[in-house]
């Protein structure tokens, strides 16, 4: 049993150091809106945007790339292009709807909540 327990332990300590966090910023001078990536070793990942005071908290999970994404990039580097939908809530119950086209460790995109839309990019 203590063998087991140790050996967890080891591993979930193993999997935290491969944990690594990208920020989101908004391309918009004066928007008080940003975020974070968490990025552990499998998907989905964690997604966090704060705006107005509030915390949006969602999962980043990275699908096919559209057929836009492919036509613009070469064949070596397609394997590194995808894109993030996701719908981000808070603890009010407020929604954020956040998609974003990635290309390895970056992505650019946006979120949107009612009529107002938000440009965010993954650095």
């Amino acid at each position: 049993m203590k063998a087991k327990f140790v050996m967890t332990c080891g591993i979930l300590f193993g999997l935290s150091a491969c944990a690594s966090t990208g920020t989101l910023q908004s391309t918009q001078p004066g928007t008080k809106l940003s975020g974070l990536v968490t990025r552990g070793a499998v998907e989905p990942h964690r997604v966090e945007v704060s705006l107005d005071g509030k915390m949006y908290t969602g999962e980043w999970r990275t699908t096919a790339p559209t057929p836009e994404q492919k036509a613009a990039t070469s064949y070596p580097h397609q394997k590194h292009i995808g894109q993030v939908r996701s719908t981000l809530k808070a603890s009010d119950g407020g929604t954020l709807d956040c998609h974003w086209d990635t290309h390895g460790e970056t992505a650019e995109g946006s979120c949107s909540s009612g009529d107002r839309s938000y440009p965010l990019i993954l650095k």
